[in-house]
């Protein structure tokens, strides 16, 4: 219950959110995750658990995307310093940056109002 209301409480505003914390937004679902698919043969069968689930794993993939950004990010800035050509793909991920945060936070929300199902 712990887990699922704090990464309720920081997906309630992911777009403004510092990167560590929506990182740790990250990495809360995904423990989530886990422990639901773990747990999941002992939980009551509930008709929403199945849905809550699939509305995890979407907002994981969104977020999940995101990291593999913010990660590029970090490696084309990096690269910089090496080949100025690099400086093309910072750019552009740095541009994307904006859409990509949205996305994420379009697709948290979803998942974010549904009721746990325990």
């Amino acid at each position: 219950k712990r887990w699922h209301r704090q990464a309720r409480q920081l997906a309630q505003d992911f777009k403004r959110l510092p990167e560590a914390d929506q990182h740790r937004l990250r990495k809360q679902c995904k423990r989530l995750r886990y422990a639901m698919e773990l747990y999941a043969p002992l939980l009551p069968k509930k008709p929403g658990t199945a849905h809550y689930l699939a509305q995890l794993k979407s907002a994981l993939s969104d977020l999940g995307n995101w990291h593999d950004e913010v990660v590029a990010e970090a490696w084309f800035r990096q690269a910089c310093h090496q080949d100025a050509k690099a400086w093309f793909g910072l750019g552009w991920l740095q541009g994307h940056r904006p859409t990509i945060t949205r996305q994420v936070s379009k697709g948290l929300t979803p998942w974010r109002k549904l009721k746990a199902p325990w």
